[in-house]
């Protein structure tokens, strides 16, 4: 079988006819020239699509000695290949599913883009109430710290203003101490004309005056309430006390009180009362209150 990659050159014979019109030696020269490059040319040419088959033909053989090998490894390429499908189908779900968990997630960045925009809005206007409160609450303050300083010095002028009346009030109370002494003494009663008298009884119980101790049985007091129109009127407790030279009070049986009304005028006045043991001679003095103030006193000597 030929080839009919390979050039073959067909030789023609002359006639007669044609050798009659055989051009110059010079122009066959050229042809000849141009025929044998032409012929040097085709042989390349042949030699390399020689060489290009016998390649081809290693090729095909080379091929067809692999082909149970490429058959298997087109088997085992189409069951990786339907493996990876798989994959790709279980990577493509899997794709899906994350592209959804993007999607929620970009709508819960979303989300929370807006809550931080409106907290951050919330923010902004607390911070604005804020700082109005803060505005007002240092204006308040420095009114206040103005207010302040007016009340120090109103309190200074109050405490020299305090001191000022707290002498004074010393001094009106020292005056009033000294007007109530004044008033007291002028208010309180006094006893003159004083006379002390020891008794004693007789069998028909009457009493007469006596200057012995063994025979004293009763002291009789007689006495004048002085006359005082800034005392005020009204009843009054008069009390008797016989007290001996060493200032012991000498106790007795019967009530040495007695209430009286006073008038503001002199008013007579007579107290009895029996002392509790016999007395003993010597010095004794009566004493007379009125209302637990001393009025008045007088002297008793017994033999």
């Amino acid at each position: 079988m030929k080839n009919p990659l390979i050039f073959r050159p067909t030789v023609t014979a002359l006639s007669d006819k044609d050798f009659a019109t055989v051009p110059s030696r010079r122009t066959l020269l050229m042809a000849a020239g141009f025929a044998l490059l032409m012929l040097i040319a085709l042989s390349v040419m042949n030699i390399r699509l020689t060489q290009r088959n016998n390649n081809l033909t290693e090729l095909r053989d080379a091929a067809l000695l692999r082909g149970d090998s490429l058959f298997a490894a087109e088997l085992a390429t189409h069951r990786d290949l339907t493996t990876t499908q798989e994959q790709l189908s279980r990577l493509n779900g899997e794709l899906n599913q994350v592209n959804g968990l993007l999607a929620s997630a970009r709508n819960e960045v979303k989300n929370q883009q807006s809550q931080l925009a409106r907290a951050s809005q919330e923010k902004a206007a607390q911070r604005a109430a804020h700082e109005r409160k803060l505005a007002e609450a240092m204006a308040l303050q420095n009114q206040l710290e103005q207010r302040g300083t007016q009340l120090q010095r109103d309190m200074s002028k109050l405490q020299a203003d305090n001191t000022r009346l707290l002498r004074e009030i010393e001094a009106l109370r020292a005056e009033r101490d000294d007007l109530l002494r004044r008033i007291k003494k002028a208010t309180r009663l006094q006893a003159h004309s004083i006379q002390a008298l020891p008794q004693r009884q007789r069998r028909n119980d009457r009493y007469f005056p006596t200057l012995r101790a063994k025979r004293t049985h009763r002291i009789q007091v007689t006495f004048t309430l002085a006359e005082n129109v800034l005392a005020p009127a009204g009843n009054r407790t008069l009390r008797a006390q016989l007290v001996d030279a060493r200032g012991k009070e000498v106790t007795s049986e019967t009530e040495t009180r007695q209430t009286i009304r006073y008038e503001q005028h002199a008013q007579e006045v007579t107290m009895q009362w029996t002392p509790s043991a016999r007395l003993a001679a010597g010095d004794y003095t009566v004493k007379l209150y009125c209302d637990d103030q001393e009025i008045g006193k007088a002297p008793i000597t017994l033999r």
